[in-house]
C-alpha cells in the first residue's frame, strides 16, 4: 500500500504545482530580468517531482531497473534533480550509495547528449568544437554507471527507502540558483568576452542548459564552446557537492568519481581536439 509520508509528499508537490506556479508572476525581475517567479516555482516543482518519481520507480521496478529508469528519464529533464533525489534516498539507505550514485551517473550521461542536441539546435557552429568533448563525457558517465550498478555477491537487491519528500531540498537549491542567475546576469551586463566564460561557469553551478543557451546566443565556435565546457565542469562540481551534503560521504565520493570524472573527460577531450585541429 501507499504510506502516509508518500501521500504527504505527493500532496505537497501537487499543491505547489496547482497553486503557487499559476499565481506566481510570469515576469522577469532584477538584472537582465533574470528572475522569473513562475519559472523558479516551476523549477521547485520539477526537482521535487523528480525525487518523488525516483522513489516510485525504485519501489515499483526494483533496485537496478528502477535506478536506470530514474536516471534516464530524470536526466531528460534535470540531472541536478536526479542527484538531489538520489542523495536524499541515500540518507535512508547508506549501504546503497553506489547504486544511487549510478542513477546520478546515468542522468549525467543523458545530460551530455541533451547539451549536444540543444547546442546544435540553437547554434550549429558550436558542435564541431563540442562534439568530442560531449561524447567523451557521456561515455565516461555511462561507464561509471555500469561500474556502480554491477552486482556483487555482497549486494542485496532490495533497496531500503528513505523519505520521498524532497520539496525542502528542491526549494533550497532553487533559492541558490536564483542568486547565481543574478550574479551571472550582472557579469554579462558589465564585462566583455570574459564575462561569457565566467558567467558560463557560474551559471553552470546550477544549470548547464542556461549556460548553453547563453553561449549559443552570444557566441559561436570556440568562445561559445569554452563557456559550455566550463559550465559542464562547474555543474559536475556542484552536483558532487550536493551528493556529499545530502547523501553523506560515501554517496559523495562515489558520485564524485562519476560526475567529476565525466567532467574531466569532457574537458580533456575538448583540449585534445583543439590541439589536434
Amino acid at each position: 500500500g501507499i504510506a502516509r509520508d508518500e501521500i504527504d509528499a505527493g500532496v505537497k508537490v501537487l499543491a505547489l504545482a496547482a497553486l503557487a506556479v499559476p499565481l506566481a508572476p510570469d515576469k522577469g525581475y532584477g538584472p537582465g530580468e533574470a528572475l522569473n517567479p513562475r519559472e523558479l516555482a516551476l523549477a521547485v516543482v520539477i526537482i521535487a517531482s523528480l525525487g518523488l518519481a525516483g522513489y516510485a520507480a525504485i519501489r515499483i521496478l526494483g533496485g537496478r531497473l528502477g535506478l536506470l529508469a530514474f536516471g534516464f528519464f530524470g536526466g531528460l529533464v534535470s540531472s541536478t534533480g536526479v542527484t538531489i533525489g538520489a542523495a536524499k534516498l541515500a540518507q535512508g539507505a547508506p549501504g546503497q550509495a553506489g547504486r544511487l550514485a549510478a542513477a546520478a551517473s546515468v542522468a549525467q550521461a543523458v545530460m551530455f547528449a541533451r547539451t549536444g542536441l540543444l547546442a546544435g539546435a540553437l547554434n550549429p557552429s558550436l558542435l564541431p568544437a563540442l562534439s568530442w568533448a560531449l561524447g567523451a563525457g557521456g561515455a565516461a558517465a555511462a561507464f561509471a554507471a555500469w561500474l556502480l550498478l554491477r552486482p556483487t555477491s555482497r549486494q542485496d537487491e532490495t533497496m531500503p527507502m528513505g523519505s520521498p519528500d524532497t520539496l525542502n531540498d528542491a526549494a533550497r537549491f532553487v533559492a541558490i540558483a536564483a542568486a547565481v542567475l543574478v550574479v551571472s546576469a550582472l557579469l554579462i551586463e558589465n564585462f566583455g568576452v570574459w564575462a561569457l566564460y565566467v558567467s558560463g561557469f557560474v551559471a553552470g553551478l546550477v544549470d548547464v542548459d542556461a549556460s548553453t543557451v547563453s553561449a549559443a546566443r552570444l557566441s559561436g565556435g570556440a568562445d561559445g564552446a569554452y563557456a559550455v565546457i566550463l559550465a559542464l565542469c562547474a555543474n559536475a562540481l556542484s552536483k558532487t557537492t550536493i551528493a556529499w551534503r545530502l547523501g553523506g560521504r560515501d554517496m559523495g565520493v562515489k558520485a564524485g568519481y562519476a560526475l567529476l570524472g565525466s567532467g574531466l573527460a569532457a574537458a580533456s577531450a575538448f583540449v585534445a581536439a583543439l590541439v589536434l585541429r
